[in-house]
């Protein structure tokens, strides 16, 4: 869930980081389960999602079962959103749970539409990074005029998929990746957040300022706190 309480961001990093380092991926499972029960999807969607919830889990994700609980928990946070909003998008929650599924190389493109349909399979290939490309200057803008060209659904999965990043930005050393992350995310994620979720807005803006603020910090160095 997102709390949008500032004073509690780094409450929140804490848990975070401490998700890295250890397989807490029962806890995540549990808290969807329930919101996904709790939702207004109706019986045979709430199936169809358990199921594409196992298929997840059922990834190795190149021999780190954690890495799952950031998908669940984009999930989680596109569950919020829609709650948030009064509306509902099964299919937003699908492709939340397998945002990763080209660039993991778990599924191909035509074996995500088969599986998961034609919204889910564009949304999924349009938001997949060409890892290539993004070595180039100027990658942002092509790749960003994509991301708009989707539905504010589609464009919500990125701005959760990059927010739950935010956090453990600080564990990454390198400090030209965590100040171009957070430039990324001033440009192009925190107007769709402005745009589509506006009670959001001021919270982004702070988790910002305090991951920049912080800069660098080992995993030690929350695992004292």
């Amino acid at each position: 869930m997102i709390n949008l309480d500032i004073s509690k961001i780094e409450e929140i990093r804490i848990d975070k980081v401490e998700s890295q380092r250890s397989n807490q991926n029962e806890r995540e499972v549990l808290r969807l389960k329930k919101s996904i029960n709790e939702s207004t999807l109706n019986s045979k969607e709430i199936d169809k999602l358990m199921q594409t919830l196992e298929f997840a889990l059922a990834q190795d994700y190149d021999n780190t079962p954690q890495y799952v609980a950031h998908p669940i928990r984009v999930a989680m946070l596109c569950l919020f959103w829609l709650k948030e909003v009064g509306e509902m998008h099964a299919d937003l929650l699908h492709a939340a749970l397998i945002h990763n599924a080209l660039e993991k190389n778990i599924l191909s493109i035509n074996e995500l539409e088969i599986k998961f349909g034609p919204w889910v399979s564009k949304t999924i290939e349009i938001l997949t990074i060409d890892r290539e490309a993004q070595k180039h200057k100027g990658w942002e803008t092509p790749y960003y005029e994509a991301v708009h060209s989707l539905d504010k659904y589609g464009q919500m999965l990125k701005v959760f998929d990059k927010f739950d990043n935010i956090y453990a930005l600080v564990l990454n050393p390198d400090d030209q990746v965590r100040t171009n992350y957070l430039i990324e995310i001033d440009e192009y994620i925190q107007p769709m957040m402005d745009e589509f979720f506006p009670a959001a807005s001021d919270y982004l803006k702070e988790l910002i300022k305090a991951t920049r603020e912080m800069g660098h910090k080992p995993q030690e160095f929350f695992l004292g706190n």
